[in-house]
């Protein structure tokens, strides 16, 4: 897919009346940051714009700027812009809101899943969708202020883990220095979003994956949290467990499955140094990043989960 200059995306912006910004479902750090700062931007223009999630997490407590995101809306649209979005599945309850659009952008680090006619800029080398918001900003000479750069700086810590992923290279600390440059709070950032205080229910919710816990073939960690633990134990979206698996010395590939629903599962992939799990979500119908993908699947578990692995160590045979 070929990009659409920077300049004509922004063109665009600047000639609308009315714009929406979605992102996907149980919206993480990059999710936020991206749709905010975009919102602060556009904002900056005197152009009307909502930004809308399918829910409100715990950690949106800790940002003042997610009081003022919707969960619903009546109202039309001339622009419609998606934000760290891949699918439009990955909407959730807000798909209908893509269906209606009558303009389109797409800003995301993801392989896009979406029609190709649709305007967009996508990089799948960024670390982070806000890194896309920051090469906006820089390619149309756009001031921007620390709550701006609050909001860029959280999408590119909390999806580089801390900057302890492989997506963290020289110009991904570069741009952090940059952010950093607006009076940041790195020590305070990170403590919030990275390494927060976690409540007796995380901790159960942790053990119960740990006990769940399987190795494969000396290289693929395994763990399974059921509809019944996550409702026993709520803890919004306990998605980091995967990486519990990653941590163990040899493992290659983390899986984690969370039955959020009676028979609707989630799947996150993780690998640690070369296995490219996006390929593995692709043929499940997912998508996400080399080391970073998901899955959705009803029903099946055992089948899918099995599937799931026999690809993986496929993959594993072939690197």
């Amino acid at each position: 897919m070929n990009n659409t200059d920077l300049k004509i995306i922004y063109n665009k912006i600047k000639t609308s009346k009315n714009i929406l910004i979605l992102t996907h479902m149980n919206p993480d750090g990059d999710a936020i940051g991206s749709m905010i700062a975009l919102k602060l931007i556009i904002e900056k223009l005197d152009i009307p714009v909502d930004a809308i999630v399918t829910n409100k997490l715990e950690f949106m407590e800790e940002l003042s700027e997610t009081k003022r995101l919707l969960t619903t809306t009546n109202k039309n649209y001339d622009l419609t812009i998606l934000v760290d979005v891949n699918s439009k599945d990955r909407l959730g309850d807000l798909e209908y809101l893509y269906e209606s659009a009558t303009n389109l952008i797409i800003l995301d680090h993801h392989k896009v899943n979406l029609p190709k006619e649709i305007i967009h800029y996508v990089d799948s080398n960024a670390p982070s969708a806000t890194t896309i918001i920051y090469q906006l900003t820089k390619e149309n000479d756009i001031e921007i202020n620390s709550k701006i750069a609050k909001y860029l700086y959280l999408g590119l810590l909390t999806d580089t883990g801390g900057f302890a992923y492989n997506n963290t290279n020289s110009k991904t600390l570069s741009l952090a220095a940059k952010l950093l440059n607006y009076n940041l709070n790195h020590s305070e950032m990170y403590n919030s979003f990275i390494t927060p205080e976690y409540d007796t229910n995380y901790l159960m919710l942790e053990k119960k994956t740990i006990e769940n816990l399987e190795i494969i073939n000396n290289k693929i960690a395994v763990s399974f949290l059921s509809h019944e633990d996550i409702t026993k134990h709520p803890y919004g979206t306990p998605k980091d467990f995967v990486n519990l698996g990653r941590k163990i010395k040899d493992i290659e590939v983390s899986l984690m499955f969370i039955e959020e629903e009676p028979n609707k599962y989630k799947v996150s992939l993780r690998s640690k140094e070369y296995l490219d799990v996006s390929i593995i979500a692709k043929k499940f119908n997912g998508g996400g990043h080399k080391y970073a993908s998901g899955i959705r699947f009803n029903k099946e578990y055992k089948k899918i989960k099995d599937q799931i692995i026999l690809e993986i160590n496929r993959l594993l045979e072939d690197s």
